[in-house]
């Protein structure tokens, strides 16, 4: 309905149209154009989908809505475009265009920030907030996190009523756990995925997609979702525990959690319960084959694609309009590009879709078939394969008994060779590359299976499917349904033992690869890989674990420690050695076991840290073995350090030096020297500090360890600064940077920035210190330290005072106050872990005026990439100033 003001939606439709989003999207500035026009003009009757296609997008009067569904889609996208301009450009207008879903009919509404909005805040007696600057995107109240869920590979067929179901039981928020539920292979995933990019406008929060076909243990889950959710370090309690407060403290607005496969984890069910009941902000959408079966939940069933009736069958060019006929069609297509529904062939593609009950995954492994078969000839055989289902086993659906059979029959199609190949492959969780296929399917060498032609050929028949990846390393994969029917064939063949003991050596070598020297590249490498393999890495351990392969299993995991480390999955990393140790062959009091503890306490919360270091120091002492224990004194030293017991972290490391010199491993003393250097510093002892700094460089340099060189002279900055030498300091930190920079070291060379960038604040050269706090945040966001990331937001909040802009440095902190609790680091304004917060931004946090609130409460609902995004806005800001 047009305002009664119609000059005013005039200008305000101009102005959206001229805005920089639509100028950017020229169709949608048509379709705009158009049901605007039409509107003020009085056509509301011309506002239907036919005339829109004919008169906007030029499809002609052949035009069939029923079958293009070009109108419909350029209208969610319209939605969508508009949602960001009013996030973006527009979010200060005084009217909101809004195109209803359903229809084309546009309409005029005054914003929500409204002048009575306003004045109701002044009468409970609140101020009104200012809004944050216009390249803020935090500005409430249109604000949202960045999605991460996949963009769905192909257009959805036969799903309108379910998205539109879906969208309306998310919108109505009378339930906010939603389980799609259905047989396997009937669509459910793709139907989520499409619902949650619809969604995103309304969950101004974020959108997290978290796949968990993968995952076999329900308590797996908490883990999972708090990787999703930017939780990696606890410091007390159980896994599920934190991630409850995390989601008390952190999500703020409406925010969608979506979590598919999850029928084989009901067990983790309550955990959903909870979350949703610790703040009102969450919805979570459910895909499984299973109802969960918890209180709230609302259950959507996801049912098979309707097919045609065979009693009336319609004419070829009325059948196409079909989900089930026009998926088969496209997917045929996809594999024959001179594939068309015919009248010769309708009637046999519109059989095979009824004889698959409309099941999608069905029709597509149908549909793989027509390069070899006729459709009349899949009907033939898809015909005797069904037959058989008669008398079949009773305990499984029907439609997943049909879906089992088509999977079944396509299975029949391959050569023995292709069959071997086909099931072994069924051991990589998640995607493989060929070189793992060849190293797991074919360890024996089998002179008839060639790995390279069999996946050629399972990818030609649906079976295997490629999935994103570099160019240079092509990845595979099994839909998960697929893949639990090739996994039966694996234990019917009597070759599952095998062939998981053949993934799990290949993974241990893959592991493995990033112990011993490496350079900083080839480390970056190694992560990339791991974080590539993680499925996998994870589904070989729990096999060792499970069969009580201790060694392997302790080899697998000490191998995958670092990785676990540094890229935030220590919360799974503990777990899994908490598992091992469970395992009888590591219950005795041996150097294994002091290992596992050893390594397990390095990704542990801070109490059961300290423990296990204590348990493994006392291993360690009991066998003798110095080298264990000069290892379990530096970590007590560092645990008491992060919790600021300086004293007592002095004397666990002054033992380490000792232990070290008795050792006479002159590289141990060097990095036991560093450590303590680093507590006598925060204590104010800046000569003692000094002292063990340069005798562990000379050390350092004495046995050829670079890198170290690098930090120990890095550290003698710290000390020059802490003592007010700026001059003293400036000079180290820029030594340490050439030493990390020849070793092309990110880490080191950013740290480097951060530190000289906070000697520029201190000297007033903001532009110089924006500049090096910008190039340290672009190299820790390229390799996604999360950490460093929130030191050098730390940063330019410190330059933001530096340059008067307390509004800007108060919503920086917040930001990376997030970033910090996500990761188990300290809160902001303490200075262990490495920050450098001004202490008069450490001192905003105890303001409690609504403005200053409000800029550190914007901060903190920023989503990773918006603070990023924000502080290099900042720096840009700053420079050309």
């Amino acid at each position: 309905m047009v305002p009664v003001d119609v000059e005013r939606a005039r200008a305000h439709a101009r102005r959206v149209l001229e805005s920089d989003a639509f100028a950017k999207a020229p169709s949608l500035r048509r379709l705009l154009a158009y049901v605007v026009d039409e509107t003020f003009a009085g056509r509301a009757d011309a506002l239907k989908e036919y005339t829109i296609g004919v008169e906007v997008f030029g499809r002609g009067e052949s035009f069939d809505p029923r079958a293009d569904t070009i109108v419909r889609v350029q209208a969610r996208r319209l939605r969508a475009k508009l949602e960001q301009y009013y996030a973006i450009e527009g979010h200060a207008d005084g009217l909101a265009i809004h195109v209803p879903t359903g229809g084309y009919l546009p309409r005029f509404r005054e914003a929500p920030r409204s002048a009575a909005a306003t004045a109701d805040g002044q009468r409970a007696g609140t101020l009104p907030i200012p809004l944050p600057p216009a390249d803020d995107p935090a500005a409430p109240p249109t604000a949202r996190r960045a999605a991460s869920v996949p963009v769905p590979r192909t257009a959805l067929l036969g799903r309108d009523a379910d998205i539109a179901t879906t969208l309306a039981a998310l919108r109505a928020g009378s339930s906010r756990l939603l389980t799609l539920s259905g047989p396997g292979g009937s669509g459910k995933t793709q139907l989520a995925l499409h619902v949650a990019a619809e969604a995103a406008a309304d969950f101004p929060g974020g959108v997290h997609f978290v796949g968990l076909g993968s995952v076999t243990a329900a308590a797996d889950v908490g883990p999972a979702l708090a990787q999703a959710l930017g939780l990696s370090r606890i410091e007390r309690g159980s896994v599920d525990e934190a991630l409850r407060a995390h989601v008390r403290v952190t999500l703020r607005a409406r925010t969608l959690l979506v979590l598919d496969n999850f029928e084989q984890l009901l067990g983790a069910a309550p955990l959903l319960v909870a979350l949703i009941e610790s703040t009102a902000a969450l919805t979570v959408l459910v895909t499984s084959r299973a109802v969960l079966r918890v209180s709230g939940e609302q259950c959507i069933p996801v049912p098979p694609l309707p097919v045609p009736d065979m009693a009336r069958l319609p004419p070829p060019a009325v059948l196409a309009h079909n989900p089930a006929v026009a998926l088969f069609v496209r997917q045929a297509a996809a594999r024959q590009p001179d594939f068309a529904l015919t009248a010769d062939n309708a009637s046999a593609i519109a059989e095979i879709c009824v004889r698959l009950d409309g099941l999608p995954l069905a029709i597509e492994l149908a549909a793989a078939r027509v390069r070899i078969l006729a459709p009349t000839q899949i009907l033939t055989r898809l015909e005797r394969r069904l037959a058989l289902l008669v008398g079949g086993g009773r305990d499984l659906p029907v439609r997943q008994q049909t879906l089992r059979q088509a999977i079944d029959w396509s299975h029949e199609l391959l050569s023995d060779a292709e069959r071997r190949l086909f099931r072994r492959l069924a051991v990589f969780a998640g995607s493989c590359t060929l070189e793992g296929a060849e190293a797991v399917c074919n360890a024996r060498q089998d002179p008839d299976l060639s790995v390279m032609d069999g996946m050629s050929s399972l990818v030609d028949k649906s079976l295997i499917h490629h999935v994103d990846a570099a160019p240079s390393e092509p990845r595979f994969a099994m839909l998960e349904t697929v893949r639990e029917y090739a996994l039966e064939q694996l234990a019917a063949s009597g070759e599952s033992p095998v062939t998981r003991r053949a993934h799990a050596a290949y993974c241990i070598v893959l592991a493995e690869e990033g112990l011993g020297p490496r350079s900083a590249a080839q480390r970056e490498d190694w992560l990339a890989s791991c974080q590539r393999e993680h499925d996998n890495h994870r589904a070989a351990l729990d096999h060792l674990i499970s069969t009580g392969d201790a060694e392997w299993a302790l080899r697998l995991a000490l191998a995958l420690s670092d990785y676990w480390d540094r890229r935030d999955h220590r919360l799974e990393g503990f777990a899994r050695f908490q598992a091992l140790l469970r395992l009888p062959a590591l219950a005795a009091r041996t150097k294994a076991r002091a290992t596992a503890v050893a390594f397990a306490s390095l990704l542990a919360p801070v109490l059961e840290a300290t423990s296990g270091a204590q348990e493994a120091l006392a291993i360690y002492r009991e066998l003798g073995d110095l080298r264990g224990v000069v290892g379990q004194l530096n970590n007590l030293g560092v645990n008491h350090r992060f919790s600021g017991d300086y004293a007592g972290a002095r004397a666990w490391l002054e033992e380490s030096v000792r232990t070290c010199r008795q050792l006479g491993d002159r590289a141990a003393v060097a990095s036991a020297l560093s450590n303590l250097a680093d507590v006598r510093r925060r204590q104010g002892h800046y000569a003692e500090a000094r002292a063990a700094l340069v005798e562990a460089h000379d050390l350092f340099e004495q046995t050829g360890h670079a890198l170290g060189r690098g930090w120990s002279l890095n550290h003698l900055g710290d000390v020059a600064r802490a003592a007010g030498d700026l001059a003293d300091a400036r000079e180290h930190y820029r030594r340490g940077a050439d030493v990390f920079r020849a070793l092309g070291d990110v880490m080191g060379v950013a740290r480097s920035a951060v530190d000289l960038g906070h000697l520029a604040c201190e000297e007033g050269d903001v532009a110089a210190a924006y500049a090096l706090f910008a190039d340290a945040l672009e190299r820790f966001a390229g390799v996604n330290h999360r950490l460093g990331i929130a030191i050098a937001l730390e940063a330019f909040a410190c330059a933001a005072v530096a340059a008067g802009d307390l509004d800007r440095s108060l919503t920086l902190a917040g930001a990376a106050a997030t970033v910090r609790r996500g990761v188990g680091a300290s809160a902001a304004g303490a200075h262990d872990q490495g920050t450098r917060l001004d202490p008069r931004v450490a001192d905003l946090w105890v303001l409690d005026a609504p403005a200053a609130v409000a800029r550190r409460e914007a901060g903190a609902m920023m989503s990773l990439e918006q603070a990023v995004a924000y502080a290099r806005r900042s720096a840009l800001r700053a420079l050309e100033d």
